[in-house]
């Protein structure tokens, strides 16, 4: 009979949006978790994943706004010594909105978004951005 109504959705694109977005959030939770220990890994299957694009601005944009993310692996990763690793420490610094705010409020919006890293030389390249 066509008045019957199916309580499956097996087969709609309902299902298939639900299915591509329960293994959207899975890859994202296993990304989160290889970024605890490995921030560089966890960014290159981010951009390879498709969650996250493959400009130094897109991944800063990732790191800033990707819920989960430690913040000490975020410092270990902004302070890194590669040129795209410096691109994307100076894109996430710039994409901060630090207008209409004085220097101590600043300085702590800038330290809240992540956590400084132990190496002097890292340090020192984020704080130079700053």
């Amino acid at each position: 009979d066509d008045h019957e109504v199916s309580s499956s959705h097996r087969g709609t694109p309902e299902a298939a949006t639900y299915e591509e977005l329960k293994a959207q959030k899975t890859a994202l939770q296993a990304i989160v978790d290889l970024f605890k220990e490995k921030p560089k890994k966890a960014v290159k299957q981010a951009i390879a994943s498709g969650l996250c694009g493959e400009t130094t601005e897109e991944i800063a944009h990732w790191l800033r706004d990707t819920p989960g993310l430690v913040k000490t692996a975020i410092g270990e990763y902004l302070g890194g010594h590669t040129d795209e690793e410096i691109e994307v420490m100076h894109k996430f610094q710039d994409g901060m909105n630090y207008h209409n705010i004085v220097f101590d409020e600043a300085i702590r919006l800038f330290l809240s978004s992540f956590r400084l890293p132990g190496e002097a030389q890292k340090i020192d390249r984020l704080m130079e951005k700053f």
